[in-house]
């Protein structure tokens, strides 16, 4: 059967054509108009002549200037002889010294004819080339304005977004005074957005395409009315969030640093993640809670129960401080447990103790050089002791010894001086093998997001622009298995639904086939969105159990 666009779909690559910018023939915009061309044509694949001949008619369009010249002198009739013409003349024509630079800086791997310049690579790219769908594609922001509208028709899981939103009509107003941000390109951001339905909502986000959709609180009317209301806009609930931000671990993480993360760094928000959602359950008996990994490199939690969702301003500040158990003196983190140990405490331990020796001092090596050491003896608080340590360790290890051999002979004389005699060992730092475990593994938490009232926060499903992956929900029963450096970008899902409808031909013959798989099943976004769909069934038997006791 030959492939053919439907007219809603042939629209759509239409306008999106007519949003690329122009080619005027200038020489530093010719890959950027290729690549966005190409990728459109990517997207709504068609083999048919008529269709064909309309989507390059737009494609002509856009080339305007002294480029329109190549367009006429040669004749063209498809893109793919527009785009050998254009690149055959505006080609960067890269002088001999350059070329000498980039091979010197070349890895050479033996073989001189694998080695390709820029200019080549354009020129090979027009060929056709066999997919390799095996290798999941590089992201490139630059076209992301491109893959954006693509995702929200297709992939963004509209229905379950708004049914969380709305918590089953159990509440007037939930949804409608709901306030919503839009950070659109080249960041402009739209505050005191509000919507009354579902259809609404998808409308607007499909007609915008944003970079990243931020959600506050429920207010006391429509947020758009912000300018007219006396006063000004009062929030009325808002669930209790959570973010931690592996940047918060840099002091202490040497596999990463920044905006880097790996699976090694990756424990430390495993951690977090398992010691936080025991304490909300257990301390304060919540039981809905959304887990999202940032798309970089953090996780944010959604407590979404009734009673999170209607904390005051103290309450939640109460809630924050009561978790947020990490000090800092001149910028070194420390921790008291006092006399009697807390029993949130001891419940954080248990989650802890059994990773400190694989993350801190094995996968970190913390305490492995001179930096390391003196970071384990800040830990201790008094002067005295934390200078006869300095002593102790000195004598027993050399710079350099791996951070297990230096642990182990912390532990040891923490012991022996807190059974010798009634010392600071034995009453102040009584805990102190026990505390700085905690002050290394136990969460940090930006407790300011926590406290805000009227704070918002990035929605799950928002494509992070930097790194083009998806902010997915993760289950913590399974955080350990989670990957976050294998978490699908906008590129690869696009991809990916490509693949599967040119295999099946599902999307093309039947378009508008209310019963066709949902285009996010074709995906590896696909575990994520059932993540998201077992937290909502068990959120709304909640809000059915209640409306049955009532």
């Amino acid at each position: 059967m030959t492939m053919e666009l439907s007219e809603q779909h042939l629209n759509q690559a239409l306008s999106q054509l007519r949003q690329v910018p122009s080619f005027d023939g200038s020489t530093d915009q010719l890959n950027a108009f290729i690549k966005r061309i190409d990728y459109i044509l990517h997207l709504y694949p068609t083999r048919d002549v008529r269709q064909h001949s309309i989507l390059y008619g737009a494609i002509e369009l856009q080339v305007t200037g002294d480029a329109q010249r190549i367009s006429q002198r040669t004749a063209a009739n498809t893109w793919q002889e527009l785009r050998n013409a254009l690149i055959e003349e505006y080609k960067v024509q890269t002088p001999f010294e350059e070329l000498l630079r980039r091979l010197y800086n070349t890895n050479y791997q033996g073989n001189v004819q694998q080695l390709k310049m820029p200019e080549q690579n354009a020129d090979q790219e027009s060929q056709p080339q066999a997919p390799q769908e095996s290798k999941a594609p590089v992201y490139d922001a630059s076209i992301l304005p491109d893959m954006l509208p693509v995702y929200y028709r297709r992939l963004f899981p509209h229905e379950p977004f708004y049914r969380w939103l709305n918590y089953g009509h159990s509440e007037d107003n939930i949804f409608v005074n709901r306030e919503i941000s839009f950070t659109l390109q080249d960041d402009i951001y739209i505050r005191y957005l509000c919507f009354e339905t579902q259809a609404e909502l998808e409308k607007e986000i499909c007609s915008r395409n944003p970079y990243k959709i931020d959600i506050g609180p429920v207010m006391n009317t429509r947020p758009k009315n912000f300018r007219t209301v006396a006063g000004g806009l009062t929030p009325v609930q808002r669930e209790l969030v959570f973010d931690i931000d592996a940047t918060d671990y840099d002091d202490i993480r040497n596999c990463c640093s920044g905006a880097e993360i790996c699976l090694k760094c990756w424990k430390f928000m495993m951690l977090a993640a398992r010691v936080l959602d025991a304490a909300l359950r257990e301390d304060f008996g919540f039981e809905h809670m959304l887990w999202i990994f940032s798309g970089r490199r953090g996780i944010h939690c959604w407590v979404c129960d009734h009673t999170a969702r209607h904390l005051d301003a103290r309450a939640r500040a109460a809630v924050a401080e009561y978790l947020n158990i990490l000090t800092y003196t001149n910028n070194t983190a420390r921790v008291q447990m006092g006399d009697r140990t807390h029993h949130s405490l001891r419940r954080a331990l248990k989650i802890l103790e059994p990773m400190f020796e694989e993350i801190v001092l094995e996968d970190q090596n913390l305490f492995g050089t001179p930096k390391g050491v003196n970071r384990l003896l800040q830990m201790v608080s008094d002067e005295a002791a934390r200078n006869d340590l300095e002593s102790y360790l000195q004598k027993q290890h050399e710079d350099g010894a791996h951070s297990k051999l230096v642990w182990d002979s912390f532990v040891r004389y923490a012991n022996s001086m807190r059974t010798s005699a009634a010392n600071v060992w034995s009453r102040k730092l009584k805990h102190i093998v026990q505390e700085v475990q905690l002050c290394l593994l136990y969460p940090r938490l930006d407790i300011n997001v926590t406290k805000g009232f009227n704070h918002l926060l990035k929605a799950p499903f928002c494509i992070h622009p930097a790194t083009g992956k998806v902010c997915i929900p993760f289950s913590v029963s399974a955080v350990a298995k989670f990957d976050p450096t294998t978490v699908p970008t906008i590129s690869q899902l696009l991809q990916e639904i490509n693949a599967y409808d040119d295999k099946t031909k599902s999307y093309m013959e039947a378009p508008e086939d209310k019963s066709r798989i949902k285009d996010y099943k074709k995906t590896s976004m696909f575990k994520g969105v059932v993540v998201f769909e077992e937290f909502l069934r068990k959120l709304e038997r909640n809000f059915k159990t209640k409306s049955m006791d009532f």
